[in-house]
């Protein structure tokens, strides 16, 4: 007996939800600040000394160096947030489905505003 199964899966049609996507965000998220460590440690080390930190305080100026370091900000802050709503679902706070879907697009939320306050900041 042949089983009906698809040959291929149409990846276009497949909607995730807002918390899957919230999901996936986060790991994506944790993978890119942990590439991102030894960047950030070397910045922290240029920084130690006063030719160093006036060279990073140059390149944080041009746009490619600003706009990696605003990603990475946002990244963290973005895993941040998302790691707190996971530890308050394994409290079991907001483990409905309609709170899980609020709690993603509150995270999402503050994120974007968060995103926007850095950048003004940044580049402002």
């Amino acid at each position: 007996m042949a089983k009906k199964r698809p040959v291929h899966l149409k990846l276009h049609q497949i909607r995730f939800p807002l918390t899957a996507i919230a999901s996936i965000c986060h790991r994506l998220s944790g993978i890119f600040v942990f590439l991102l460590v030894p960047w950030v440690l070397w910045m922290f080390q240029q920084s130690l000394t006063a030719e160093g930190f006036a060279s990073l305080q140059a390149s944080v100026a041009k746009g490619c160096c600003a706009f990696f370091l605003w990603l990475l900000v946002v990244a963290f802050l973005y895993h941040l947030l998302a790691g707190i709503r996971h530890l308050a679902m394994d409290l079991g706070l907001g483990e409905t489905l309609r709170m899980a879907k609020a709690s993603a697009a509150v995270v999402f939320f503050m994120t974007f505003v968060v995103a926007i306050s850095f950048g003004f900041f940044l580049w402002g």
